[in-house]
């Protein structure tokens, strides 16, 4: 061989894909693939209210949307607490995973009221790390939470409570 090419031989001895090509197909695909499925992450910091949709209350400044991944009472932001989607009525929120309870010193509260709905669409996790608690709840006519993702975890590593209120008939 000769040059500054260099080629790939398959098992049965033909000659196969210049590497280089190869080598810069397979980086392209790889970095294409990880930036396709990074997704931010929103901390809540409760440092206006309760209110789930104000985006004072998010790191970054914006509430979180489809494909953010949600961390609730992470270490170092206690914020105000419980979290509430729903605190003026409802309220129909779309996000990537859900990790709630991610410090083992602050308990994570959030409650779904006044039937407002949270969709997770990633991995859905409370009690998340050893130490932690996460208490989930669910309630009023209509609120809903719905886990579309590959995990529920209620009590990961740590303890969590998910509490479904049913409404007065």
């Amino acid at each position: 061989m000769s040059g500054d090419t260099l080629r790939a031989i398959n098992k049965i001895g033909a000659p196969s894909l210049n590497l280089r090509g190869l080598l810069a197909g397979v980086s392209a695909a790889a970095l294409m693939a990880m930036s396709a499925g990074a997704a931010h992450a929103a901390d809540w910091r409760g440092l206006t209210s309760s209110d789930w949709t104000d985006g004072s209350n998010w790191s970054g400044g914006v509430v979180p949307g489809a494909g953010t991944t949600v961390n609730i009472s992470t270490i170092g932001a206690p914020g105000f607490t419980p979290v509430v989607l729903g605190v003026t009525g409802p309220v129909n929120v779309t996000v990537g995973s859900t990790q709630i309870g991610q410090n083992a010193t602050v308990p994570a509260v959030l409650t779904i009221q006044n039937g407002s709905t949270l969709t997770s669409t990633g991995q859905a996790r409370t009690g998340v790390t050893a130490g932690a608690t996460g208490i989930i709840t669910v309630t009023g006519p209509g609120s809903a939470w719905n886990t579309l993702g590959t995990q529920l975890a209620i009590g990961f590593l740590g303890t969590a409570t998910l509490n479904i209120e049913m409404a007065d008939e």
